[in-house]
């Protein structure tokens, strides 16, 4: 499903126009931005927040907790460690913040 929308994407629209960039000679490029582009990006944010919405549902129900933690936050997001670390130091603040 994915790979379909990023085709879509570069494709560009009915009428061949490319929806990510079009540039002149000594001009900074021009981007264009067509509605089928619109599309296909919010389609994939779309269903990147679903599976993310149900792997956190899993992970919490995995722990037996009705309720979401941070911890499976960080797990959802294992495979970027820039942000993990960024949700632990945000987290540590939220601790703080409560005491």
């Amino acid at each position: 499903m994915i790979d379909s929308l990023i085709a879509e994407a570069t494709a560009g629209g009915a009428n061949g126009q490319s929806a990510l960039v079009s540039s002149t000679n000594s001009k900074p490029p021009r981007v264009i931005v067509t509605p089928q582009f619109v599309h296909a990006v919010s389609s994939i944010v779309w269903a990147h927040c679903n599976r993310m919405a149900t792997d956190l549902d899993a992970f919490a129900k995995h722990g037996k907790r009705s309720v979401v933690s941070v911890d499976d936050v960080k797990l959802c997001v294992r495979r970027n460690p820039a942000l993990v670390e960024h949700l632990a130091e945000f987290a540590a603040g939220l601790k703080g913040k409560r005491r």
